[in-house]
């Protein structure tokens, strides 16, 4: 048996396309005539999966919520995006999508085929997709973070060199490292064989293995340096052999090697069919028909991990930038991945248990901390476009 040198990556067909919501700009003035000061702001008509991150409990029988979020918002925070290409200089009606952004990285294999740096080059837009959910102006949770996008090959080859690209960037700019998430849906495409199971001359699983450790190595390297690492859980669950986190290097996480693994939901927040479960999902987050948008600006219903993941990526960047985060303190390198990625999966503060609908069992799904008073007090973006 021989394994195709190609990527999956953890999409679906994007369903539909549609207008752009009208955003409402009020502005809230003090007494004295000047805008009052205030943490929290709000996104009017955001879409349904915003809408979710910011629901507090209190409020978990209210439809049609704004987005809220704190002030800070991101900023500071950098989050790399690996992929076929993002496409930066994407405008959507309202304006860039992804204003904050520093020039795009590339694999030696992207740049020897002539790819261009700040482009997708995915027919579903993938990449475009998953920044627009983790930082864009209108789709995105940390609206404030700076987009480092990593353009890659679609080739196996090709995943280990990319992490290498990531921790280069992180070592010619150590300010960096305490202040950066990395979000990857790149993967293997196939369930994990046992080498053992085949020839120990078949070159087609030496070269697995060669890629696998080599992926593996660099992720270790990269949460060293103290910088979490979101990847999807998968969406092949409708095959019963694959129930389950099958795949590098979503496999590889454990409480010793802390990948921060993400499910998915659907609007009623219960687990998508799709999503692969087992002991390395660490969050859920809205992952299907979640709205994002393509590379030609046009919004879409869009499902799958990747999404939820981007979901993730964006909120940790939110509360990396507050001025305490929420976290333990004080914790360097893989200790501190460690300690967000605990954060991020059980902590009361990141996530609650959504009610059940229908008698269907709905999850533990991701939370920004925005609670009802901040609902009541936040006030628009005046810096929103």
């Amino acid at each position: 048996m021989t394994y195709p040198r190609l990527l999956a990556l953890l999409f679906l067909q994007p369903s539909f396309s549609y207008a752009l919501p009208e955003r409402l700009n009020r502005q809230v003035a003090s007494p004295g005539g000047k805008r009052a000061v205030q943490s929290w702001y709000a996104q009017k008509d955001a879409s349904w999966n915003l809408q979710v991150v910011s629901q507090p409990e209190e409020l978990k029988d209210t439809c049609d919520l704004d987005f809220v979020y704190e002030s800070t918002k991101g900023e500071g925070i950098y989050i790399y995006v690996l992929d076929t290409g993002v496409e930066t200089g994407l405008h959507s009606p309202t304006g860039p999508e992804f204003p904050h952004r520093l020039p795009s990285l590339q694999t030696w294999a992207s740049t020897a085929y002539n790819k261009l740096p700040e482009t997708d080059d995915n027919e579903l837009s993938h990449g475009t997709g998953m920044a627009s959910l983790a930082l864009g102006q209108q789709n995105g949770v940390a609206k404030g973070a700076t987009l480092i996008s990593v353009k890659h090959e679609e080739n196996l080859d090709d995943v280990g060199p990319v992490f290498g690209k990531v921790h280069a960037d992180l070592v010619k700019n150590k300010d960096r490292q305490g202040k950066s998430i990395v979000l990857c849906a790149t993967h293997d495409p196939y369930p994990l064989i046992d080498p053992n199971d085949w020839p120990v001359d078949d070159e087609e699983v030496l070269e697995w293995v060669q890629w696998k450790e080599e992926t593996k190595k660099w992720l270790d390297k990269i949460m060293n340096m103290g910088v979490p690492i979101v990847v999807p859980a998968g969406n092949e669950a409708l095959q019963p052999e694959r129930a389950k986190v099958d795949f590098w290097p979503s496999s590889f996480s454990s409480d010793d090697f802390p990948l921060i693994v993400v499910g998915a939901t659907d609007a009623d927040n219960v687990r998508y069919a799709k999503s692969q479960t087992g002991p390395q999902v660490t969050a859920y987050a809205p992952g299907q028909n979640v709205v994002t948008f393509n590379k030609a600006g046009i919004l879409e219903e869009v499902s799958g991990t990747s999404y939820a993941s981007a979901l993730v990526a964006g909120l940790i960047a939110g509360f990396m930038s507050q001025e305490t985060p929420p976290w333990q303190s004080g914790l360097q390198g893989r200790a501190r991945v460690a300690e967000i990625r605990r954060f991020i999966k059980e902590d009361g503060k990141s996530g609650w248990k959504r009610p059940n609908v229908n008698g269907k069992t709905a999850e533990r799904v991701i939370w920004n901390g925005a609670t009802k008073k901040n609902h009541e007090e936040a006030v628009v973006d005046p810096g929103a476009c």
